[in-house]
């Protein structure tokens, strides 16, 4: 019923703005209206469409108010509590919980994990730029934890499948997409938490016990500027390693417990 032409900050407004700005929060809204842009975008830049009405029109014109990034599910509880509240899920979906936390990895870069990229040799962790989402390789030290964690799973897993992933399929061809492995820890959590609640949580846990700034962010793989690549790719595997170290082996005490 609207021309395109007339797609104006006004008609969002009335139209979209204010019938679902009680029903959804502001950082929804902003990703819907930045998907809407993006696809002005791309049909301006086709030539599907003479003009982009959306061209100059950011979201804060429509919702100045400021967003504030959503305080994560697990924050202030003791490490014993995070913990249990994984430790009876089965084995898939704990392991897969126990890597998010462990390394402060990412739902997609911990789901597409393969065996082979797993050296017990070196104890590293190799995570290719395909899989990232700053499209950055990033290479994770295996504590001595770790490696126990992974032969046990692995032991597990054998019993009902033989894959090169460490989450497939039921025919173990292929991974877990990262959207079936959210929604799994959703429904297994009851809502309560998510993957990225974990690595949130991980990541300020690491913080507050005196962990330096810039290893964290490596552990997170952040995209980095020009001046904090220099410092990182710098010698870090042994600071790295100090503090995967000790953090695998909180984490392996609370679990005895």
């Amino acid at each position: 019923e609207v021309g395109i032409s007339d797609c104006s900050s006004q008609l969002l407004d009335k139209a979209w703005l204010r019938p679902l700005n009680n029903r959804f929060s502001p950082s929804t809204l902003r990703g819907a209206f930045q998907t809407l842009k993006a696809a002005f975008k791309q049909a301006h830049e086709l030539r599907y469409i003479d003009e982009n009405p959306l061209s100059d029109l950011s979201f804060t014109m429509l919702l100045p108010a400021s967003i504030k990034p959503k305080k994560a599910a697990l924050a202030g509880l003791p490490l014993s509590e995070v913990i249990k509240q994984f430790q009876h899920f089965i084995p898939p979906d704990r392991f897969l919980c126990l890597l998010c936390l462990g390394f402060l990895t990412r739902n997609t870069e911990t789901v597409m994990a393969r065996w082979r990229d797993f050296d017990t040799q070196i104890m590293s962790w190799s995570i290719p730029e395909e899989h990232t989402k700053t499209g950055a390789a990033l290479t994770l030290p295996l504590s001595s934890y770790s490696l126990k964690w992974l032969a046990d799973y692995k032991r597990q897993q054998r019993r009902y499948c033989s894959s090169r992933f460490l989450f497939p399929v039921k025919q173990g061809r292929s991974s877990w997409s990262s959207s079936y492995a959210a929604q799994r820890i959703m429904k297994a959590s009851r809502g309560r938490f998510t993957l990225h609640d974990l690595r949130k949580y991980g990541s300020t846990y690491l913080r507050d016990s005196g962990v330096d700034y810039y290893l964290v962010e490596r552990l997170l793989n952040h995209k980095k500027t020009n001046l904090d690549a220099t410092y990182i790719h710098t010698t870090l595997r042994a600071p790295l390693m100090e503090v995967i170290e000790c953090w695998h082996r909180n984490i392996s005490e609370v679990i005895k417990s």
